[in-house]
């Protein structure tokens, strides 16, 4: 099978991941560069990640420097603390949210203070959005969020991706 140029042809695009060390971030940065995009991180940490360079960023400080959206052409945000690492106390859950809800923000606020121009801002979200329920339903995306903790953790996630649409920034939510 014969692979489409058109597809494969990121133009020299550059992408920039938060939340790229983690399990998806790491197996959409090997695609990306697999298609010959540039990819960087935004990380906690300071470390490398073979051929992605690496910005540090605290967004419960909101230290994010201006300077690394030179040259980025779309923000992938996956950033958020791992739902499935730990029991969910009320402090665990606080974490979860915040790291969604304050990464996102600190982004838009660094994004439109600075008239920083991108082509798209890919946020993820989750099928949590429709509740932790069982159902022969099939939800469709105009269903509203659920009220238990999983659905208020995406429509609050959801909603800090609709600050990018507001300032016109083309905007996709991700319900992986």
């Amino acid at each position: 099978m014969s692979e489409n140029p058109t597809y494969n042809n990121s133009n020299g695009s550059t992408v920039l991941i938060t939340g790229g060390s983690g399990l998806i971030g790491r197996y959409l940065t090997s695609s990306l560069l697999n298609k010959g995009y540039q990819v960087a991180h935004l990380s906690r940490k300071a470390n490398q990640f073979g051929k992605v360079r690496v910005f540090r960023w605290d967004p419960p400080k909101e230290i994010l420097d201006p300077s690394v959206f030179e040259s980025i052409d779309y923000v992938v945000n996956l950033a958020g603390a791992n739902i499935g690492e730990k029991r969910w106390t009320p402090k665990r859950m606080h974490e979860i949210i915040n790291s969604r809800i304050d990464s996102t923000k600190l982004l838009n606020k660094v994004i439109t203070e600075n008239n920083i121009s991108l082509k798209a801002f890919i946020s993820a979200s989750a099928v949590g959005y429709y509740g932790s329920i069982t159902s022969p339903r099939i939800f469709r995306e105009e269903d509203p969020a659920a009220t238990d903790f999983l659905g208020n953790i995406c429509r609050l996630w959801e909603e800090g991706a609709d600050l990018f649409a507001n300032a016109g920034i083309r905007t996709v939510k991700i319900r992986k």
